[in-house]
């Protein structure tokens, strides 16, 4: 146990790898014991490590093996979580299928989850849920369901009242006020979210992920200083923190500002973010970026003329998101391919 605490510990404020470290030994550990709940409590915690380091693939094996073995009560290992260890291992499988581009299949995933949550009254894992549904609803397109979502996350983190969960609604908000194009109240909703994240102690591994939408955010609004500044330290944490997916957003949110900041004239600095984004997308595995990094080399081919290079790219990502099964962006996507074609 003290090392599965220890491990939670690094989460917070150590490496993702130190992270995957100290969970694999309380893994290690608790499988000496004859302790159900135990094994499946740290098992969990080590989905979610290798998740954070971008061991996606392995994580993904390591989740489909405990889901296949169910507890014979789905409260088993409650007592040392604080929620149901199974309960989230389909939450986790669930944010992995979306991670792969499989985003059917991890939305059926979460609607389980999101039933047997409210079945057994585990807020937690309800909250949490809603969560990765914002995320669903980010890379489909959908901003809608992203709000909807976002409040039931609001509504949840305040009766528990934890600075974890308040601090990723807070960072869900955002994600969906930037889907709305709503720069002013995503903002507001970024800056608060990291606030409370790195005032308590909780929730800061995603503050590589909150610094690059807040970024985004920044762009909304013209303050292109503001965005400069958190998509570069969106990097410089992602890296000290090795946490491979949320780097792999940072470079797309770094050539974005590039790309409105300096255009043309930084185009092989926009190239190398955009190359090193899609290296991770191979090395993780995290499909669900690549037609985002595609939009934005159509954006560079744009600027720099290359009418050829935005149709290649722009097609792709349009391709990309439909097998995905973002329908509202790959329909956005075909709009502007059509209004081109009817341009020439």
């Amino acid at each position: 146990m003290l090392v599965n605490a220890y491990g939670v510990l690094r989460s917070h404020f150590g490496s993702a790898e130190d992270f995957v470290e100290a969970a694999r030994e309380a893994t290690r550990l608790a499988e000496r014991t004859d302790d159900a709940g135990l094994a499946l409590a740290t098992g969990t915690r080590l989905v979610i490590a290798l998740i954070a380091s971008g061991d996606l693939r392995q994580a993904l094996a390591l989740s489909e093996q405990a889901l296949a073995r169910p507890p014979a009560s789905l409260k088993v290992g409650t007592a040392i979580l604080g929620y149901s260890p199974f309960l989230r291992l389909i939450n986790l499988h669930g944010k992995l299928l979306i991670d792969l581009g499989r985003l059917d299949e991890g939305a059926a995933e979460l609607e389980r989850v999101d039933r047997l949550a409210r079945e057994e009254g585990d807020v937690e894992t309800l909250g949490i849920t809603h969560g990765e549904r914002v995320v669903l609803a980010r890379v489909r397109g959908d901003a809608e369901a992203a709000l909807t979502h976002a409040r039931e996350t609001l509504r949840i983190a305040e009766r528990l009242g934890s600075p974890f969960f308040r601090a990723g609604a807070y960072l869900a908000f955002g994600q969906a006020h930037i889907l709305g194009a709503e720069w002013t109240a995503a903002r507001e909703a970024l800056e608060k979210g990291l606030a409370i994240a790195r005032a308590g102690g909780a929730y800061v591994e995603a503050e590589p992920l909150a610094l690059a939408w807040l970024a985004a955010a920044h762009l909304g609004v013209n303050d292109t200083t503001g965005a400069r500044a958190a998509a570069e330290e969106a990097l410089a944490v992602a890296q000290r923190r090795r946490t491979r997916p949320a780097e792999c957003i940072a470079y797309i949110g770094w050539a974005r500002v590039l790309l409105r900041t300096d255009g043309v004239r930084s185009r092989a600095a926009i190239e190398a973010s955009l190359e090193r984004a899609l290296a991770f997308v191979e090395e993780t595995g995290a499909k669900n970026n690549e037609p985002f990094i595609r939009v934005q080399r159509a954006r560079l081919a744009a600027l720099a003329g290359d009418g050829a290079g935005w149709r290649r790219e722009l097609e792709t990502a349009h391709r990309l998101f439909s097998a995905m099964g973002a329908v509202p962006r790959a329909e956005r996507l075909a709009r502007e391919l059509a209004l081109a074609s009817g341009a020439r």
